[in-house]
């Protein structure tokens, strides 16, 4: 059976060979096929070894009080710096602040709904704003205060107020990079290291992540030797000469990362 296109609210449906069903009102038997699409990417929780390293070599932005102040009141906040400035440890050490025992995960915007946002436990939420926008990030505050957890988004600029709600935004005060860099290396490195005198002259103008990845090679080299002035020289090109030892790692790792 086949009818013309006709604008009605329902329609009856009679006959046993297959059928379009158009309407909101079917009597009789009706059986539907539907196809459900389920999302495969597992939600992006950070290992809690790793927010114990962040919080245990976070030095405090400026204001980082004021940070906490506002998730402890909103349980929401933005985070405004450029990328390398912070942004998210200073989130993560905020949020372990007001609950030491709360999971913490990265949340997409783009592959991900705020359904998927847990009501129920308490959870902390971060979000990397992007230029597609933050139009779904309403639900995601609202689902986020009912469970009582936190979220904080961060970006590179003040995003639009009708798109964020009444999140509020707090530009991060980064600490010196070289005060980074000394904190990590007594905490991860040995403590001579600390106290390395072309350590600020390489950190010129530099970044908090700059100071970590520093700290990162002293670590790994202080593994290799006893003479340090050798290791000194290793490390400082190596730093130096970052591009030269991107294409280097990735020249050994062929496989997709």
């Amino acid at each position: 059976m086949t009818t013309p296109p006709v604008a009605v609210s329902h329609i009856d449906i009679h006959g046993d060979s297959g059928q379009a069903v158009i309407g909101t009102t079917v009597n009789g038997d009706l059986i539907q096929k539907m196809t459900t699409f389920v999302r495969g990417k597992p939600p992006m929780y950070l290992s809690s070894a790793e927010v114990s390293d962040r919080v245990t070599c976070y030095v405090p932005a400026h204001n980082h009080a004021l940070i906490v102040a506002e998730l402890r009141l909103n349980h929401t906040v933005g985070l405004i710096g450029t990328q390398g400035s912070g942004r998210e440890t200073t989130a993560i050490a905020a949020m372990h602040e007001l609950r030491p025992d709360i999971p913490i995960r990265r949340f997409s915007l783009e592959d991900e709904d705020a359904q998927e946002i847990d009501t129920v436990q308490a959870c902390g939420y971060l979000i990397h704003a992007e230029d597609r926008g933050l139009a779904p990030l309403g639900r995601c505050i609202e689902a986020v205060r009912t469970s009582g957890g936190y979220l904080a988004v961060v970006a590179e600029r003040e995003m639009q107020p009708l798109a964020t709600g009444s999140l509020s935004w707090i530009p991060v005060e980064s600490p010196h990079p070289v005060q980074v860099y000394r904190h990590w290396a007594k905490k991860r490195g040995p403590t001579e290291w600390a106290d390395w005198d072309q350590a600020v002259t390489l950190l010129e103008g530099a970044l908090p992540a700059d100071a970590r990845r520093l700290a990162d090679l002293v670590t790994r080299a202080s593994r290799k030797s006893d003479d340090i002035t050798a290791l000194q020289a290793e490390v400082a090109n190596a730093y130096s000469g970052w591009a030269e030892e991107l294409r280097a790692w990735f020249g050994q790792h062929t496989a997709p990362h």
